[in-house]
């Protein structure tokens, strides 16, 4: 039996997993979506008959067994409650929300909800996850984006726009690192884990270099992702890992920690 969806969230990651789920079509079905911007439902409701346009995320945690946020920190955060208080599914991409509302998970742990945070656009979260259990004694992450996905102008020389912990990168970059907040979950948190983000005047590709320390050794991973083509601040590799999860949810067979 096929489990309906719900979408909250109809800009690139989310149209782009609704056109996955209406390709593929073997064990998921788009049920609901929605987005502040109506024309945005429109365009993902196209490509699912029978699709609900709600008005609000708790009409789409309803009519969804499994539940896709693709919008926002404000969003993320109402779609884990709703999910929680249904005990239901949810895949969140704006794992920022998250940084300073640990408790959600621990709620949802506690009433048996089923929360999903992809690995988006970073290498490595499974040989961190491996790492903590053995104990980490640092996290270091370098963000290099182009300046556009930064909101910046044309640079001359590269420019290193934020130094500090990922707790303050991420309230300070809401929109630009996820990727600090998916690390700091899987490692030693978000004030110990430590950021750097530089703006690029040559670069064209979004590249995060992470290095851990620890009692098992040292592990160093570095992804070059293309950027969406139309949204900067976001990578391509982000969606596909997302399409990963949602793979690995009805397999059998799981790879990896």
């Amino acid at each position: 039996m096929k489990t309906g969806v719900g979408i909250v969230g109809c800009g690139f990651i989310g149209c782009t997993l609704a056109e996955y789920i209406a390709r593929k079509g073997k064990d998921y079905r788009i049920a609901a979506v929605f987005d502040k911007i109506k024309e945005r439902s429109l365009k993902v409701a196209k490509l699912a008959p029978g699709a609900k346009i709600t008005s609000s995320i708790e009409e789409t945690v309803s009519l969804g067994g499994l539940v896709i946020e693709a919008a926002d920190k404000t969003a993320a955060r109402k779609v884990l409650r709703e999910v929680i208080k249904r005990k239901k599914s949810a895949l969140i991409m704006t794992v920022g929300a998250l940084i300073g509302g640990e408790r959600l998970l621990s709620e949802a742990r506690k009433a048996g909800a089923q929360i999903y945070l992809p690995s988006g656009a970073v290498s490595g979260i499974d040989a961190i996850k491996a790492a903590r259990m053995a104990g980490i004694k640092s996290v270091t992450l370098t963000t290099i984006k182009p300046a556009k996905g930064l909101g910046l102008g044309k640079l001359k020389k590269d420019v290193t726009v934020f130094e500090g912990s990922a707790k303050e990168a991420i309230r300070r970059f809401p929109k630009n690192i996820n990727v600090s907040a998916l690390i700091s979950l899987a490692g030693i948190g978000a004030v110990k884990t430590r950021v750097r983000i530089v703006a690029s005047a040559r670069n064209r590709l979004n590249t995060h270099e992470i290095e851990i320390t620890g009692k098992s050794g040292r592990i160093a991973t570095l992804t070059e992702n293309a950027p969406s083509p139309e949204n900067p601040k976001t990578s391509m590799l982000a969606a596909y890992s997302a399409m990963a999860v949602l793979e690995s949810i009805k397999d059998g067979v799981h790879i990896g920690t």
